[in-house]
This record gives C-alpha cells, sequence and structure tokens, in this order.
C-alpha cells in the first residue's frame, strides 16, 4: 500500500533487494529464520553446517548464522550506501532487519522506515518487534538480548554444548557443566521470573504489550535448555533461597506459570511454528543425506 510516508522514507533508504541466511535452522539460525518469518519478507537461506566450506564464505569462522545483504540502488546519491555486505552475530542479524523493516501499522506488511524518526505515522509503528534506535525501549531491548546472549547462551548454553555434547572436540569438563547450568538458573530465577511476576497482564512480553526480536532470543534460549534437560528449572527450584529473585514458594509458583504461559504465547505463533517446522524438514533432510552415504 502506497502512501506518501512510506515514498518518503524509500527515498532515504538502501532497500535490501535480497537476503540470503547461512546456516541449517538446528542453530543459533533460528533465530533469524523467526525473525524473518515474523517480518514476512522474502529470503533465501543456505542450510549449511557450521565450519563447512560455504559457511566460511561468509564468517571469517566459519560459524553460523550469517547474513548476506544485497542491495538495489534506489538513486545515484544513495549509491556509495548501497554495497552488499555480509554480517554475523544472530542478535545482530535481527537488530539489523528490526531497524530496516517494521509494521505499517494497518496491516501485517512491513516497510522501510526512516532513521531519523521523522516518520509522520507517529503511533502506527507501535507494531514493532526493534525498537526505534535512541528510545527507552531500544534501551531495554539491548539489555535483554545482551543478558540472553552473554549471561543464558555463553556462559550458560554453549558451556554445555562446548565440554558435553562436543567434550569428544573441546575436552569433557563436568564441573563447568554443573557451573554453567547453575549460573543458567541463576539468571532465569533472578531476572526473567520476577520481571514475569512483576509485569501487569496487559504487558505479556518481555518489551511490553508487542511480542519483539527479545522475545525470540529468549525464548529460543529456553528451547534450548529444554532440549539439553535443563527445563526442569521450570518446575523445580535449584538455587538456594540467597540468590532467589522471588522471595517465596508461593510467589515462585505464580512465576513458574507466568514463565509457562509466556513461552505458550510465544510458541502459538505462526512464525515460531514455521520456524519449528523449517527445522524438522531440516533435520530429516540431513539424516537422509547421511543414511545414502552409508
Amino acid at each position: 500500500m502506497a502512501t506518501a510516508s512510506v515514498s518518503a522514507a524509500a527515498s532515504n533508504y538502501c532497500v535490501p533487494a535480497a537476503l540470503t541466511l547461512v546456516g541449517r535452522t538446528s542453530f543459533r539460525t533460528f533465530r533469524n529464520v523467526w525473525m524473518l518469518e515474523e517480518l514476512g519478507v522474502p529470503y533465501h537461506q543456505l542450510p549449511v553446517s557450521p565450519w563447512s566450506a560455504e559457511s566460511k564464505r561468509y564468517h571469517p569462522l566459519g560459524k553460523v548464522p550469517s547474513l548476506a545483504v544485497e542491495f538495489t540502488s534506489i538513486s545515484s546519491k544513495d549509491a556509495a550506501a548501497s554495497k552488499n555486505f555480509h554480517m554475523y552475530e544472530s542478535v545482530a542479524i535481527n537488530t539489523y532487519l528490526g531497524d530496516v523493516y517494521r509494521y505499517d501499522g494497518t496491516s501485517t506488511t512491513r516497510l522501510p522506515v526512516q532513521h531519523d524518526g521523522n516518520d509522520d505515522r507517529g503511533e502506527q509503528l507501535h507494531n514493532y518487534l526493534v525498537p526505534m534506535a535512541g528510545t527507552p525501549e531500544r534501551a531495554l531491548y539491548e539489555q535483554w538480548v545482551l543478558t540472553a546472549a552473554t549471561e543464558l547462551d555463553s556462559q550458560g548454553l554453549w558451556i554445555h554444548r562446548k565440554h558435553q555434547a562436543l567434550g569428544k572436540v573441546f575436552g569433557h569438563i563436568p564441573e563447568a557443566v554443573q557451573h554453567a547450568q547453575e549460573h543458567f538458573n541463576k539468571v532465569v530465577n533472578q531476572i526473567l521470573l520476577p520481571h514475569l511476576l512483576e509485569t501487569p497482564n496487559n504487558h505479556p512480553y518481555l518489551l511490553g504489550c508487542h511480542f519483539g526480536a527479545a522475545d525470540i532470543v529468549w525464548v529460543h534460549c529456553l528451547d534450548w535448555a529444554e532440549s539439553i534437560g535443563w527445563g526442569t528449572i521450570w518446575t523445580h527450584d535449584t538455587t538456594n533461597s540467597t540468590e532467589r529473585g522471588v522471595s517465596n514458594q508461593k510467589e515462585n509458583a505464580k512465576a513458574i506459570q507466568a514463565l509457562q504461559a509466556y513461552l505458550k504465547r510465544c510458541r502459538s505463533r505462526t512464525a515460531y511454528l514455521k520456524t519449528i517446522a523449517k527445522r524438522e524438514a531440516e533435520k530429516q533432510m540431513h539424516l537422509d543425506n547421511i543414511r545414502s552415504k552409508i
């Protein structure tokens, strides 16, 4: 739906002409597939594994995910800025996508908007996945996604993968894995549960009324935890009373119920279900390829 404000926004933007997401959905790429499905923008995915020849084309360490962005220059003045580029880190990718595409507020269409905040649609931009830069909401968004990436993921989930699931490669260190799980539980108990407990019923997501990219990262981390047997923290307290973020058993029960309801809301989204289906299809294809070589 063309409008004057959309045209004005487009005139100041280098609109991506093509997006290629690199990495199988089984990995952290899941976060980006989910984001792209929420956005409803077209993209191509290369379902490759980490450290493969293909992944090394896009990431200097051969990790996934990566995103290849190709541009169509809108006008001659945009030519210098319309260079194709590759980027990596799942949170950075989602933040970039959220900055480029936002709801127009009247339909499910997402459109490029100006970075300077001068878009005259005003409150129509309330349905965003990533808040506008420079706003309090953006500060809280970055707080939530960085906490997930640095506390839940790198100090928790990745330690398990590195020193248990991939122990033959990096070395089995049970003590490190145990500490990682304890740290993961502590973050959930001291940060997430109190937030969900204190959040009003009309603010069902991390940043308030609307689902966003912060929810994507946190739910993915919680899904990952469940897949390795750490999901029992939703129903069993594994920290001592001095580490708790909620003060008593009754409060804890309410917080757990709030977490379960939060997960149900996020996991019922169409884009999440599409991402799950894509991941399972890729897993089956990967297994079929392995069997065909035996």
